[in-house]
Parts: structure tokens; sequence; C-alpha cells
């Protein structure tokens, strides 16, 4: 937002200087992005007049205009539709510098006619935001002149404002913080409320469905206006920051949206047809807007209308058909409030950017809807003349009167600053807030501009903005051993990074939305929906980080990248889960492992992805025997290459095999994606196991092979267990070292071979309990799978 000094200064008394102002703004947590000098650019510029036109030989749209700035004539090409014979104009001579200082004014040839300079527009010097046509001057002005001289030095204040502080989007509002803060004394104003002599021509109604979304709306008729030039102090001040002055009525209202972050609007009362009716769009309604543009409008937006005539979208911008002009002679000025999240996807979905919308947006002062029409009236009178009628209105104002309980002595915990009472009071004071202490604490009443005060944290922090943050003591960030803080989630977090990362994988971080397209291709239900999205592909939340990992993966294929391996750790949500979100681990595999000289290439496949899951298993302390493994993983993988993690708490742990083909296919990947999915939600804290003691005598252990013919449906895990409760304490290894289907073993079967290993810790097997072993091994195996043992 721009303003000049003076402008600042018509509210905050101050000894201060530019200088002194600008740094405290930005300790204030104003940001001065620029303080501009505007003579020194405008001296570069001329004043000259347009004595002759021609036609341009090889351009229909072009003109061949000779100017005299003065001292001698200039041939000039230019394309502006307004330019003609006798006009004064604003001349950049050849060697001026442009806003873009990279944009030097050099002599040229354009369409093969040279052009010794620029006729300029007002967006071209700073002076509004019109590029249609060049400036057209006042013709009693000097030919020859120097710009300069047709603007008064001032220096220009160019802040950014954080989007919680709308209450800084008005001039009026800066001065009260930098008072606040001890840089001067606040002038605050003087508000007059002005009798109506007259009840309105004009009435107001807000629909029903549309009171959630503009709960209040002033207006006033003011008939008998002569809707003039705006005076010099109106001009210069809307000039300054921008602004192009139009005419009285208008200015007034670009004035005050800038002065008091109060946005109006004014109607041609003539134009309007009967009463007026704020209501929410059904879709698919037309309007010819201010900027010359025809919008259609989406359902449920904010509009106002007369009894034939859509007249504007609320709070965005108004229509042509009821703007006012010079030959305007009664008028309906509008002082409204309209929500700001309905005001924000309206400007998105239009693609408008406005003042109003910029504001209303943001949150503005729901009060000022009486304080500005009385505003924008008396300024009215002042300038335009006219009488007032009554304010017409409907609905109420709406004042959210929050009560904060406040501990003075949190101050210190939270900024290391010990801070008076007395500094706390005033400061509280001065900002617009209503205190009344009890003890150490105080009750405390944000005023009606500050939509951003929530809770204790955000008084501090008003308090500490204003006191200084230069105040606060510097301390040493070193933390001894001994006050060392080990929380173990995080501390977990990082092992099962660090393991994953071990293991190849980069980690990622995207986004915690989704499309609702990529949700349904997951057969994702019970979606969260965002009311007010970044992006219309981003207007769920997540129900898993998977479906953002392969758009991830799809765009790096899409770049070249032969081979991807990457995770991310971080919530998904659900309305299913509790507080509606639940933290998972997850990563994918897709493409060729490196080349290696000890290792075969080969694509990435299941068990890839299993070991990563049972890598960070094992660093979490979870050996195999604390979890078993499944086939019931979800229907977004490959049914039979896939699997879940149940843990023995009978909690389900996470899911990891391929992604099904079909998916994989839509996300433009053609070739297998392996993924892996972890819910540290119900992440067992670690498996403890009853260690045995330390046996020092070294009894030889055995080794036995088997080889079982085994339907296809049996997974590997079920023979493990089988084999592992036959004689517990002796197995101590029990691994699968082959798996073969093809010549020699029946369709629908396949062979498995497994090695075991008995570890005695009393004595030496004889053959005889081997053999015994052996057997109970293989007919609890056939008992219980219908295998066949496989002879050599």
């Amino acid at each position: 937002m721009k303003f000049t000094f003076s402008w600042l200064q018509k509210y905050l008394k101050t000894k201060k200087n530019l200088s002194n102002i600008c740094e405290k703004l930005t300790m204030l947590g104003i940001e001065v992005a620029e303080v501009i000098d505007n003579q020194n650019f405008f001296k570069q510029f001329r004043i000259a007049e347009i004595i002759d036109i021609q036609n341009h030989p090889n351009a229909d749209r072009l003109k061949l205009c000779k100017v005299s700035d003065g001292k001698s004539n200039l041939n000039i090409v230019c394309g502006a539709p307004n330019v003609k014979k006798g006009m004064k104009a604003v001349l950049a001579p050849i060697g001026t510098k442009m806003l873009d200082e990279d944009f030097i004014i050099k002599k040229s040839k354009i369409r093969g006619v040279e052009s010794e300079g620029m006729l300029c527009s007002e967006k071209e010097i700073g002076l509004g935001t019109d590029s249609d046509g060049i400036i057209n001057l006042d013709q009693k002005i000097k030919t020859g002149s120097l710009l300069s001289s047709l603007y008064p030095s001032e220096k220009i204040i160019d802040v950014e404002i954080t989007p919680n502080r709308s209450d800084c989007l008005g001039v009026y509002g800066i001065a009260r913080d930098l008072a606040a803060s001890g840089d001067g004394v606040f002038i605050e104003k003087k508000i007059s409320k002005i009798k109506g002599k007259f009840k309105s021509k004009i009435n107001i109604r807000i629909a029903k469905e549309a009171k959630s979304v503009c709960p209040v709306f002033y207006g006033r008729y003011i008939k008998n206006v002569k809707n003039c030039e705006s005076p010099a102090w109106l001009k210069k001040q809307l000039q300054s920051v921008g602004l192009k002055s139009i005419s009285a009525l208008v200015d007034i209202t670009n004035y005050l949206t800038i002065d008091y972050n109060r946005p109006l609007h004014v109607f041609d009362a003539d134009k309007i047809n009967g009463n007026l009716e704020i209501f929410l769009t059904k879709g698919g309604e037309n309007l010819k807007a201010l900027d010359e543009k025809d919008y259609k409008l989406s359902k449920e937006m904010i509009a106002i209308k007369d009894n034939k005539n859509l007249l504007s979208v609320g709070g965005v911008i108004g229509g042509v058909s009821s703007m006012c002009d010079l030959n305007t002679k009664n008028v309906f000025l509008e002082s409204a409030y309209f929500d700001p999240i309905s005001i924000a996807k309206t400007g998105r979905l239009l693609n408008i950017e406005t003042d109003a919308r910029q504001r209303f947006e943001r949150g503005v002062d729901p009060e000022s809807v009486s304080t500005g029409i009385e505003q924008a009236t008396e300024l009215i009178l002042k300038i335009c003349g006219g009488q007032v009628s009554e304010i017409t209105s409907d609905g109420k104002i709406p004042i959210n009167k929050k009560k904060i309980i406040f501990d003075i002595n949190k101050i210190e915990n939270f900024v290391g600053l010990k801070i008076s009472d007395k500094i706390i009071q005033s400061i509280l004071n001065k900002l617009g807030f209503k205190i009344s202490k009890n003890g150490s604490k105080y009750k405390v009443f944000p005023p009606t501009w500050r939509h951003d005060i929530e809770n204790e944290a955000d008084i501090i922090e008003e308090i500490i903005r204003i006191y200084g943050y230069d105040k606060i003591p510097s301390q040493s960030i070193y933390v001894t051993n001994e006050k060392k803080v080990n929380n173990l989630c995080q501390t977990r977090e990082l092992n099962m990074k660090r393991s994953l990362a071990q293991r190849g994988l980069t980690e990622t971080i995207t986004w915690s939305f989704m499309s609702n397209k990529n949700a349904q291709i997951f057969g994702m239900n019970n979606n969260l929906q965002i009311q007010n999205p970044i992006s219309s592909d981003l207007d769920v939340m997540r129900q898993s980080i998977i479906p953002n990992l392969l758009d991830a993966a799809s765009y790096n294929i899409d770049n070249g990248e032969e081979k991807i391996c990457i995770f991310e750790l971080g919530p998904i949500f659900n309305s299913e889960f509790e507080n509606n979100q639940q933290i998972f681990l997850s990563g994918i595999r897709c493409g060729q492992r490196k080349k290696h000289w000890l290792k075969k290439e080969r694509p990435y496949d299941v068990f890839d992805v299993k070991l990563d899951v049972e890598t960070v298993l094992r660093c979490c302390k979870l050996p195999p025997k604390s979890y078993v493994l499944n086939n019931d993983a979800p229907s977004y993988y490959h049914p039979k290459k896939s699997g879940s993690i149940n843990f023995l708490n009978k909690s389900k742990g996470g899911f990891f095999g391929e992604v099904h083909p079909d998916i994989t296919k839509k996300f433009q990947i053609n070739y297998p994606v392996y993924a892996f999915e972890l819910n540290l939600n119900t992440l067992p804290h670690e498996f403890v196991e009853n260690k045995k003691s330390f046996n020092s005598k070294n009894f030889q252990k055995v080794e036995r092979d088997f080889a079982f013919i085994i339907d296809k449906k049996i997974q590997s895990q079920v023979i493990i267990d089988l084999i592992n409760k036959v004689e517990s304490k002796l197995i101590n290894e029990v691994n699968i070292f082959d798996v073969y289907e093809g010549e020699g073993i029946p369709e629908e079967k396949k062979s498995i071979a497994v090695s075991i290993v008995l570890q005695p810790e009393d004595r030496t097997l004889k053959d005889t309990e081997i053999e015994i072993i052996c057997k109970k091994i293989i007919s609890n195996v056939v008992e219980n799978t219908g295998a066949i043992l496989r002879e050599k």
C-alpha cells in the first residue's frame, strides 16, 4: 500500500523525520518496501504540444506526430487511440529512464519511421492505472515546462501489509500503530452524524440466504449533487498513490478506501429501477463491470440488483449500468460488510483485483459501515453539494465481543522480558483495546478492527511489537547436556527417515491437499472438502500420501528421470480418524536399480518395498516377531502383489506392494510402481521380549532343508509359522531359500524350499532326536496345508 508522509501526518502529530518513521514501521511489522521520490523521476519529462498528425505509411494503427517541447519540434510515432492535434501531453525525451529502469527511451525506427521520444500514458509514469491512451493535460499548462512543476515534492512510502493486519490497509490504522509505539500523538477522526432531511427514495433488502455473507447494508440517497472535477488536494492525494482522478464522487470513495480502510460504492440513483436487493447468484448471470469487461457469475456470489438489472458484484466491483458520470444529479451511497471468505472466493473465480476486494477479503472493521457512510456523506456535501436522506439499512452490524484473559506474568515466559503494568496498559489502550485488571490478570476486549486477535499469545505479541523487539535481551542458545530435552517421538521419526535414506530413498514434501479426481481414482470416500481451496486441483485433504508421490513421480519421469525412490512423513486426513488426522510414513519405488559391478541391473519389485518397511520397523525395535503379514491391502494395490502389516496388539500397521496398474496408467506411468505406508499412530513403542540369559556352552547347531509342494494360494509365511510351532525352543531360524513353479510341478502348485536351524542350549542333539523333530515338522505342514514333501 502507498501513502505520502504528509497524508500520514494528518493523523500523526510527530517530530520524527521520514527515515525514523520508516525504520519504526519495519520494527512494528509493517515492512517498508520502498520510499519513492517522484520529483527526480518527474524532472525527466516535459509538457509537449502536438502540432500536427499524419497517418503512418506502414501501419494502420500508428500515427506520425509532430511535437513541440518548447525548444524544438520532434517526430514521434504514437499508437494511442486518443491522440489528436492541439492536445497537451507528457513527453519522455530520448534518454529518459522509465519506471522499469532497464527501459530507457532511445531514438529508434518504428515500422520504418524514426521516432524521437515517447508520449506517455498515466500507467507508464506512475500517475494511475490507465494505459489505453496518453495523458491529456489542461491547455493552460505551459509547453516545455517540466512535469515535476505540476507535482510538488512529496516522498511516497510503499509498505507491505501482512494478511492478518487488515486494519493497516488504511493510513488511519498505520498512524494508530506508530502513535502507540511512542513516535507521535494519534489524531483521532471526529465523525459527526449527518441528519437526513427526507426518507430515502431507494430501500434495501438483504435476501435471507445472503445474510450470512452480507449481515448489514447501509445506504443513503443524496439528491441535487454536482458531480465535478475533484479539488486539487483530493487529486493530489490519489495521484500520489497511483490512482487516477475520475470525478469527485468516485474519488471520494477511493480516497476513503485508502484513508480509512473503508470501501464504499456510489450508484447513479437515476439509473436504479426501484429498490436494491442483495442476493446470492444462481449462476450464469452476466455483468458488464467498471473495468469494461463482461463477467459471467458463478453460483453463490454476493451480488446487488434492482427490480430489473444486475448492478454490481458486492465487495468486488461495480457495474457500468449504474455508474456515475459528470451528468449525475442524484446518487445512492453504499456502505456494507461482506464475508471475507466469500469475497476472496468470488474475486479468485472472476480473476478481479480491486482495492475493495483486497480489503473485504482480509476483513474490515464492521463498525466502519456506519462511520464510513457518514464520512463519505460529509465529503460529498462539501465538494458536490446536495441534500441527504436518512440512512436506510437492512441487517445488524456484526460485533464479536471477544474476551481474552491475559496473565501479565506470561510475558516474561514468552519473550524473556519483564514489562511494567503501566506500560502494558498504555500500549493496549493506545491500540484500542479495552481492559480491566484483576490481580495479575487482565480481561482484554480487542477492538472491532482487529480480527486477528484470538488468544493470550496474540496479546503478548501486540505488547512486545509496540514495546520493541529490539529491547528483547540476547541470550545464548547453547543448551547443556543436563538440560537436553529428549523428545522420543521426534527421535524415532528422525531414525526412520535416516534408515530410508540409507536405503537410497529421498525425502520429499508434498501438499497436504489433493484433487478430488485423484481421490476418486484411489476409491477414497469420506473426503474432507476444502471450502476455499488454493487451487481447483487441490480441493480435498489427502487420505493417503501415495497419490501425491505418484504425481511427483510422474512429473520427474516426464523430465527424464528413470529411477524414482522417494518417501514422505506427514499427516493424512479422514473424518473417521480421531481429530480427523493421523501421521503416516509412505514411500514409492519405480524404475531400474542403479548399475553396480557386484549386482545385476533389475527393476524394483515388491520385495524392495517390503524390505523398506522391515528396515523401518527394525530401527523402531520392532522385529519380525512383533507383527504378522497378511494380504488384505486396500484396493489401490495389486491384489496378488501386496500385503498388510498387523501388530500383535491387533492394530493395523500399514501396507506395501505394487500400486494397481490401472491407477499408475492414469498418472501417465507406464511401468510398475511399488509403495509402502506405515501408520505411526498405531506403531507400538517397542517390542519387549524376555531375553534369555547368556549361555556360555557352545553346542553344535543343526541345519536341515525341506521342500514342499503346496497350493499357489498358500503364503510362505504360513509354512514358516507352522514350522516355528513345532519346537520353538530348539528352532532358531526358518528361511525360505527357493520358490519354484514349472516343469515337474503340477499346475496351481508351487515348490517351496525351507532351511531351518536347530540350536540346543543344554546338549548336543542325537540323530534320533533330530529325526523326530524333522518328522514333526513334515507332519505339521502336511496336515495343515495338504502339502506334499518333495523328494530329492
